[in-house]
């Protein structure tokens, strides 16, 4: 079947065969995740509601946070949802004292935003999407408006909307 020369019947050479079917098998490998149907996913929006912690950031920036403000995503520039709640309270920071342990003291300076946020939104079986934004608890965002832009972290996540 294979010759001196290394060919397939003397025509069709061993080496080309194998590329050739790996070349095949690739192509329809793609094929196949282009043409074939995915599962459908839920594509009703519904009230996503979701808290943002800011740490450490000053008084001006804190009292830049209103109530009714429209939230956009900062990378996409895409709109998020609105600001239904603000909690503004001191950050704390850690202190270490002269025997060397750390309490846990109250800033002057910093305070701790906890933005509530609502807007349309996905839940897919791997995430709760808002808008462009894929959320998890615990995963950092970024949220602008026209005064004031923020990095964050997801804080907690209410599928349902606020009730």
């Amino acid at each position: 079947m294979i010759d001196a020369q290394g060919r397939l019947f003397g025509r069709i050479n061993i080496i080309d065969l194998a590329v050739l079917l790996l070349v095949l098998l690739l192509a329809g490998r793609i094929a196949y995740g282009w043409f074939v149907q995915k599962p459908a996913v839920e594509q009703t929006l519904r009230p996503i509601t979701f808290q943002v912690l800011v740490e450490k950031v000053r008084q001006p920036t804190a009292d830049a946070f209103k109530v009714g403000d429209v939230v956009y995503d900062t990378r996409t520039n895409q709109r998020l949802g609105v600001l239904k709640a603000v909690e503004v309270r001191p950050a704390v920071l850690l202190k270490v004292n002269d025997d060397g342990t750390k309490t846990e003291v109250p800033s002057d300076i910093y305070r701790e935003v906890l933005l509530t946020i609502e807007g349309p939104g996905q839940v897919t079986p791997t995430a709760v999407m808002v808008g462009p934004l894929q959320i998890h608890i615990g995963t950092p965002v970024k949220i602008q408006n026209a005064i004031w832009g923020v990095e964050g972290i997801v804080w907690k996540i209410e599928p349902g909307g606020s009730s």
